[in-house]
């Protein structure tokens, strides 16, 4: 769902819930709430990954606290 006030949404996948050790981000050109891992990107290893988005306004500032969550990855 789309967040109310967000006209763009930055994505961050990490290797720790702090986000110090990033591994991709991705801003989306509109107000798009779904995104593709890159074909091209080196494969994700083994492990656990935390993703967080972050609904920005029309400024870039975030109008909400982050959402955030972790897959592991076989």
């Amino acid at each position: 769902d789309k967040l109310k006030g967000a006209k763009k949404y930055f994505v961050m996948v990490g290797r720790d819930d702090q986000m110090d050790d990033l591994v991709w981000t991705y801003q989306t050109p509109g107000d798009d709430t779904s995104v593709n891992y890159p074909g091209d990107a080196k494969p994700l290893t083994p492990g656990r990954y935390y993703w967080r988005v972050i609904g920005l306004d029309k400024e870039g500032e975030p109008v909400k606290k982050a959402a955030q969550t972790w897959v592991e990855v076989e």
